[in-house]
């Protein structure tokens, strides 16, 4: 992730590669590719991010956040690798060809809240020793699977909306959890209405 680019466009639209960078913001404009290395407090409001192959990528970052973006019609649409403490929160996260958003590889306390996931493969993915990250008060709609978990620890899935949920359609089952692929559940989402976001 260690690399020098410069002036280059995806899509006709700008790339951008941060090394390095402290208490900066991105806001208000359509990006081609964003790549975040090694950044500390950076945020991200109101940005678009389409027809690409990843949207946001952090690597090796704390503290950063990503807010009130609209990411869709990616392979991936958020990428987060050995990165911490950071908010994914109030974003249209859509039409992603493989996965929503994935914390990978030592990615831990995370909050994914508020956000609207609809119609990936799988909405939020949390793998390979990412441990004790937050999901919760988002709306997963129309998806393969909405929730995936491997090889990670002490997660919490609490208070989301899941357009499957057995208690939806059978409210006398709404004593059941819902199932997160995996190994986690969330034993009592009992959220019967999309999230007002």
């Amino acid at each position: 992730f260690l690399h020098n680019i410069e002036n280059n466009t995806v899509n006709g639209k700008p790339l951008y590669y941060l090394l390095n960078e402290k208490n900066k913001t991105i806001e208000n404009r359509e990006i081609g590719q964003l790549i975040i290395v090694k950044c500390t407090n950076f945020r991200i409001n109101n940005v678009s991010i389409s027809n690409t192959d990843w949207g946001p990528i952090f690597a090796f970052c704390n503290k950063c956040s990503v807010k009130n973006c609209s990411i869709f019609n990616n392979s991936i649409a958020l990428w987060s690798l050995k990165s911490n403490n950071n908010l994914y929160q109030f974003n249209n996260v859509s039409n992603n060809y493989y996965r929503g958003l994935i914390l990978d590889y030592d990615s831990n306390n995370n909050k994914i809240k508020y956000n609207t996931i609809f119609n990936n493969l799988c909405g939020v993915e949390i793998e390979w020793y990412s441990n004790n990250n937050l999901v919760t008060k988002n709306n997963f709609l129309n998806q393969q699977v909405h929730g995936f978990e491997h090889q990670s620890f002490f997660s919490k899935w609490n208070k989301n909306y899941y357009d499957d949920w057995i208690g939806l359609r059978n409210p006398i089952l709404g004593f059941l959890p819902k199932l997160i692929y995996g190994m986690p559940i969330e034993r009592f989402p009992k959220i019967v209405m999309p999230v007002s976001i």
